[in-house]
């Protein structure tokens, strides 16, 4: 079942400049659907689209064309509560998510207290559960985002996510700036919740290798445009295009 998807979005930017006004094409109408509980990515170098798309289907901006559905439903502006519930993102940096003079657990209890996920009572066990589940110690919960490692605060976004008791997560290359071993623990993780909870996952990176440890589904972008898609093991055997090929043979071997 198409539990997120996008017809014929595209995205077009205009600069004002002195005389005239420049229109920059990010992305080019295309059509995406995410599958009930499926993880798929996107993959492309930076200024394919990608994280465009990512920031349409997770509805910080507006598409210039096309519509989104969910369920089914076609979703317009306001959006509802429930759809911001819903449908999470983790983006990119993980210290700049966060708010530096709050506590961890301020960060973490403002969202669950706004969306009213659970009882004033139960928040602290509520959210001690989470960070078990994502592998995180409870005393960093009076730590501030300057205390924490990377890895640490890409979790602690992880679990904010998590704790709204999303059917969707939008993960924007939540691995980048994390060091290898690191990233791969945090791909571990992000493939053991969505087991656990049958989240669907959109999985935007330019990394190859991370995508053929997760996804079982692929979209390869370049210029705004799609390139190909495929499921994630007949890209590495066949792919359809030149550009993926490239991305392929970049891939770091041993």
């Amino acid at each position: 079942m198409k539990q997120l998807e996008g017809k014929h979005i595209s995205k077009t930017y205009e600069e004002a400049g002195f005389f005239t006004t420049k229109r920059k094409v990010a992305l080019k109408p295309m059509d995406i659907a995410i599958d009930n509980g499926e993880i798929l990515a996107v993959v492309g170098e930076s200024g394919s689209g990608k994280s465009t798309l990512a920031n349409i289907l997770g509805f910080l901006y507006a598409p210039t064309t096309g519509h989104i559905y969910y369920n089914g439903e076609e979703i317009h502006y306001p959006l509802s509560h429930q759809i911001r519930r819903d449908i999470q993102m983790i983006f990119q940096n993980p210290f700049t998510t966060l708010h530096p003079l709050h506590t961890i657990r301020k960060s973490l209890v403002e969202p669950i207290r706004f969306h009213q996920v659970v009882k004033r009572e139960k928040e602290e066990d509520y959210i001690k559960n989470l960070l078990e589940r994502c592998r995180l110690p409870e005393d960093i919960l009076d730590r501030y985002p300057s205390m924490l490692s990377g890895g640490q605060l890409q979790r602690v976004n992880i679990v904010r996510a998590l704790s709204l008791k999303p059917k969707i997560l939008i993960a924007d290359e939540i691995i980048t700036a994390l060091d290898v071993p690191v990233a791969l623990d945090v791909l571990e993780l992000l493939k053991d919740l969505q087991k656990e909870n049958h989240l669907s996952i959109l999985f935007i990176s330019h990394d190859l290798a991370a995508v053929r440890k997760i996804a079982g589904r692929a979209i390869v972008m370049k210029n705004g445009v799609v390139l190909e898609e495929n499921s994630v093991e007949n890209l590495f055997i066949c792919p359809k295009s030149a550009y993926t090929k490239t991305l392929i043979d970049a891939i770091p071997k041993l």
